[in-house]
């Protein structure tokens, strides 16, 4: 049965760290051959699930160490805005290119959040958040979202997910006023 938990410490150099589980009991050590892949190594405060075993001495260690993470809200709003954006097509003949744009620069922006990933694990560089910022302004924040879910990466700061927020909100009310006659014809204007 697993159990589900905190870590509380990483001794990366020695090989191990402790989770303490959420029902309070004493710290557990886990060794980092455990470790999945949704586990960011070296960050304390991180969810996790294990499973409780006892190791060559008769201790308890925790194994299968993995991370647990919250429901993906923004993958929700990428699947509604897509289905919307198809409805749309579909339903009233909107224009195509749209939705063909959409898919074009979050398919892009998903390759850099991929090559985040692997800078990440390489503790390489990575994308700064203002260009992240760009790239799902101009239309690439599905691919945003569910790259963020996708590969895990170390959470962004306070002002990025704001104005990401913010970006979002933006696409979703022009995507809104695009289906009131006055913004068909605008959008119809923008695109010939």
């Amino acid at each position: 049965m697993a159990l589900k938990g905190t870590i509380t410490e990483w001794y990366v150099d020695k090989g191990y760290g402790y989770i303490i589980p959420d029902a309070g009991a004493l710290r557990i050590k886990f060794l980092i051959s455990e470790v999945r892949n949704s586990v960011n190594i070296g960050e304390i405060k991180q969810p996790v699930r294990f499973v409780i075993a006892q190791d060559e001495n008769g201790n308890r260690r925790a194994t299968h160490v993995v991370g647990t993470r919250p429901f993906p809200w923004m993958a929700l709003v990428v699947v509604w805005f897509v289905a919307t954006l198809g409805g749309c097509v579909y339903f009233w003949l909107y224009p195509l290119v749209v939705p063909f744009y959409y898919l074009v620069i979050s398919l892009i922006v998903l390759l850099v959040y991929w090559t985040d990933k692997r800078s990440e694990k390489r503790k390489k560089a990575l994308t700064g958040e203002s260009s992240l910022l760009f790239l799902a302004l101009i239309g690439g924040w599905p691919g945003a979202a569910i790259g963020q879910y996708l590969f895990n990466l170390n959470p962004k700061s306070f002002i990025y997910q704001f104005l990401f927020f913010l970006i979002v909100v933006a696409h979703i009310a022009m995507l809104g006023w695009t289906l009131t006659p006055e913004g068909h014809s605008n959008l119809q204007k923008w695109l010939n």
